[in-house]
């Protein structure tokens, strides 16, 4: 049992303590009123005694239940005035796209990747090819099948790149070979 359980009985305790405090207090605040001829009545005759006394015990079991269902309400109402609602919590900061970056650069690597659908009959084949720039650091970008074709191992040239996305490169002394993104359909 979670101690959250165990306070709910706790507090379910302590309501009916007051709510039987309070009904006890009308009942003997109330007995008063009752007529002296009824009580020397039910004390004579043993099935009227029988009747008024549990008709007072149902009595007060109705008006218990009634006080503790107040007490209950009235302690919700306020628990739940006390509860505001969280503020909403800020968004996290987009980090603004690199801007894109044309820096020196020789092809160091190539890779081919393929993936093999288990129940289908085709695969997927992704080209790699590696570039190490003039700060030392290597840089791996996907590339179509054309590039990887074209861009031999050692060539140096210019490499065009955002972030991690390839844009172009263009050999020392050749033309440009451009990513995919930027190759128009009707190119021949």
């Amino acid at each position: 049992m979670k101690l959250r359980h165990i306070l709910v009985i706790l507090q379910e305790f302590v309501f009916a303590a007051i709510a039987y405090g309070i009904t006890f207090l009308v009942i003997q605040m109330g007995f008063p009123w009752i007529p002296n001829e009824l009580l020397t009545f039910c004390q004579k005759s043993d099935v009227a005694y029988v009747v008024v006394t549990s008709g007072l015990q149902i009595l007060a079991l109705c008006l218990f239940m009634a006080i503790d269902a107040v007490i209950h309400k009235a302690f919700y109402a306020l628990w739940k005035q006390d509860k505001t609602p969280a503020p909403p919590r800020p968004r996290p900061l987009q980090k603004a796209p690199d801007p894109p970056q044309s820096v020196p650069a020789m092809v160091t690597g190539k890779r081919i990747k393929t993936k093999r659908y288990p129940r289908e009959r085709h695969s997927t084949i992704r080209h790699f090819v590696g570039f190490r720039l003039g700060d030392g650091r290597e840089l791996w970008f996907e590339v179509n099948s054309e590039e990887y074709k074209c861009l031999p191992e050692g060539a140096q040239g210019q490499l065009a790149f955002q972030g991690k996305a390839y844009r172009s490169f263009q050999k020392n002394g050749e033309g440009t070979y451009k990513s995919a993104a930027h190759i128009p359909e009707n190119f021949q």
